[in-house]
């Protein structure tokens, strides 16, 4: 469905009373204050209209869109300025300034982040990856590349990891889960459906669920039993889109390198013995 920008608020006017109570909630939530919805999460937004993730869910399909995500988008291309989504002082004739603009940009987002990580939250996260038996890592869109790098980093070190590019698989995996497994979950909104499924399925397999997001009120940081939090600068509307996850590979550099240190002597062996075969292949 294609709804034009400017139809999006007229159309929930529209079908106004052919919504249910709990939908009426909904609607005037997002007719009283658009531009607050439009940043939300399903979780946030529900939380504001006192009614459930699925009632939302509910709503937008009423209206004709696919989803939730599918509501949100269109109705922000109403009020978000397309030159926001990347800092105001990157300027194309001041290539140097521009640099330095987004550097510090980037510089930012990892102070706020290492601000945001909580000291014991972290040490149970590497004390579990420690003690488990094989990391399943999980992620999808843009944020797979982060997973890549995390599950080539542990393996590096003898921490047995896998992750698989394909959304099937990734669920065919979970089904493989066990009690001492870990499903390692990375979303940066914390919202995308493969990855909720997955991590449903790893609860009653009764692995343990760590995620890796930037959203604090998402359907993911509920499935999870430890969370960990990165900050982004981006307009929040197109931080799906954004250019980097510089956040969320320093927190998973972060990691490895204190379970490395914690398991120094061994990890160290592992990694020579890697590297002495990978060297084969670079002149």
């Amino acid at each position: 469905m294609d709804k034009g920008i400017n139809n999006v608020l007229n159309s929930i006017q529209i079908a106004y009373e052919s919504l249910f109570d709990a939908e009426k909630k909904v609607a005037d939530y997002v007719l009283q204050f658009p531009e607050e919805a439009i940043n939300m999460t399903i979780t946030e937004l529900s939380e504001k209209s006192d009614v459930s993730d699925a009632t939302i869910v509910r709503f937008c399909k009423k209206l004709g869109f696919n989803g939730y995500q599918h509501f949100k988008m269109t109705l922000a291309k109403k009020f978000v300025n397309p030159n926001n989504i990347i800092p105001a002082t990157v300027d194309l004739k001041d290539i140097k300034s521009s640099i330095k603009s987004i550097m510090s940009y980037k510089v930012e987002e990892l102070k706020l982040t290492s601000e945001s990580l909580d000291v014991n939250m972290m040490t149970m996260c590497i004390d579990k990856i420690i003690n488990s038996n094989y990391i399943y890592f999980y992620a999808a869109g843009n944020s797979l590349p982060v997973a890549m790098d995390a599950a080539y980093k542990f393996n590096l070190i003898g921490i047995r990891s896998h992750v698989d590019i394909i959304s099937e698989m990734q669920i065919s995996s979970a089904y493989s889960l066990t009690e001492n497994d870990i499903a390692f979950g990375i979303s940066n909104s914390g919202t995308s459906k493969s990855i909720l499924k997955i991590f449903e399925i790893a609860k009653e397999r009764g692995a343990t669920t760590i995620c890796l997001t930037s959203s604090k009120k998402s359907p993911l940081v509920n499935l999870s039993d430890y969370k960990l939090f990165t900050v982004t600068n981006e307009e929040l509307f197109f931080k799906e889109f954004s250019y980097t996850r510089v956040p969320a590979f320093s927190v998973i550099d972060t990691i490895f390198l204190l379970v490395y240190k914690s398991i120094m002597g061994n990890a160290y062996k592992d990694m020579n013995i890697r590297e002495e075969v990978l060297s084969n292949n670079k002149y």
